[in-house]
């Protein structure tokens, strides 16, 4: 009697350790997730910003540009033209390209503040709701750099009309400087705006793999059966312990079913 009760006691200690351990693995699993997933916000919040005060700083040089500049007298007015056109182009794609990237941004805050319940991860928010606007937001921006520094050329020739020289080496180095811009953007524009593929994590929830972690856990029962069995038929007296498989098996599957209905 007294053996019976001192392994029931074990029994129950034993389960009492698997059953913290495997709270611990649980909470150890949801604090990485809420770390990884800060991590994302963080990472993609800082891009959105970048582009969109770039963006902001050089639409507003521009205006600046466009309203300070004196015009002479004698000008032609087709150089006036392409003066003002590049100007509007400038000022418009800088300003779609950070408006767009604000919204996303006051977007991303928004779904994912403190008090969100969302189940969606942050990875699949960004391919779903942002990847597209992300991509035509760099795009603007890419776009409008060439006709800024054509801006600097055709203001060149405004402000320095009767100096033909002043203006062509202007002209000159915003060739350079366009050029140069071109290189840069066969480097990292694609990969910047490089459209990311979305991995739905189908490990955890797949039937077939439910069903295969299932049939070891019934193994492992049953193997625990059968070396009970035994315990009992040489020593009928005591009460055999659970085997580490079946402890193993069990705080597995219970980690598991978890973490699956948190998901």
């Amino acid at each position: 009697m007294a053996s019976n009760l001192v392994n029931l006691v074990a029994t129950g200690l034993a389960m009492a350790d698997v059953s913290q351990a495997s709270r611990w693995r649980e909470e150890d699993l949801i604090q990485r997730k809420l770390e990884n997933t800060r991590r994302d916000i963080d990472e993609k919040t800082e891009q959105l910003r970048s582009i969109s005060s770039l963006a902001a700083l050089v639409a507003g040089f521009d205006v600046v540009v466009l309203i300070e500049l004196d015009i002479p007298a004698g000008v032609p007015e087709p150089l006036l033209i392409f003066l003002g056109i590049t100007s509007a182009l400038t000022v418009v794609l800088m300003s779609l390209s950070f408006v767009l990237c604000t919204l996303m941004l006051v977007g991303i805050l928004k779904a994912f503040d403190i008090n969100s319940s969302r189940r969606q991860t942050f990875r699949d928010f960004w391919i779903l709701r942002c990847e597209d606007d992300w991509r035509r937001a760099f795009g603007y921006f890419t776009a409008g750099v060439p006709f800024f520094m054509s801006n600097l050329a055709f203001a060149s020739w405004v402000k320095f009309f009767n100096y033909r020289w002043t203006s062509s080496l202007i002209t000159i180095v915003v060739a350079i400087g366009i050029f140069v811009w071109y290189q840069l953007h066969q480097k990292w524009g694609s990969f910047l705006a490089e459209k990311s593929v979305m991995q739905v994590a189908k490990l955890d929830s797949s039937p077939s793999n439910s069903n295969d972690h299932m049939s070891i856990l019934e193994s492992a029962l049953e193997a625990g059966h059968r070396d009970d069995g035994a315990n009992s038929y040489n020593n009928p007296g005591k009460c055999s312990q659970p085997t580490t498989e079946v402890q193993e098996a069990e705080s597995k599957n219970n980690s598991e079913n978890h973490v699956l209905s948190n998901v």
